[in-house]
């Protein structure tokens, strides 16, 4: 957990407040942006280890900063958590649809779990980035063929 930076984009001040003292007695260094467009500048600037994001923003909503993040390929591996209000199945769906690694409504989640659910996210990234190694755009992994099998 050592230099884990943990980016929290929320624009109610004391929501985004009440995480980044939690992150902090956690062990995480917190990054902090009020806005959608904030927050997609700072990530971009400071290249957080995981995003906690909410939804329902004044400037930019979190499904746009999601897609934008998710755009770059330097975000691709980096988890990217919602936490909202929302709690619609169609919510969730859209949010995973986009790119979201995680959906967490705010009012049903216990801190522990929010806790471990964040960590579970940094462990999973840490394995893929542990046995896949870079990302080399362009690169061709394998040909598949009409006829079946694959080639290198």
């Amino acid at each position: 957990m050592a230099n884990t930076t943990i980016l929290v984009i929320e624009d109610d001040s004391d929501a985004r407040m009440m995480y980044a003292i939690m992150l902090r007695s956690w062990g995480y260094d917190v990054l902090e942006a009020d806005s959608g467009k904030q927050g997609v500048h700072l990530a971009q600037q400071q290249k957080p280890d995981l995003i906690l994001l909410d939804i329902m923003m004044p400037d930019m909503d979190g499904y746009e900063v999601c897609r934008r993040l998710r755009s770059n390929p330097s975000f691709h591996r980096i988890p990217i958590i919602f936490l909202s209000a929302l709690d619609a199945m169609s919510d969730r769906i859209k949010g995973y649809t986009i790119g979201a690694d995680d959906f967490i409504t705010k009012g049903q989640v216990d801190y522990r779990e929010l806790g471990v659910r964040i960590q579970a996210s940094l462990s999973r990234t840490d394995r893929i980035n542990e046995t896949s190694g870079p990302v080399r755009k362009g690169s061709v992994v394998a040909l598949a063929s009409l006829r079946g099998g694959a080639g290198v």
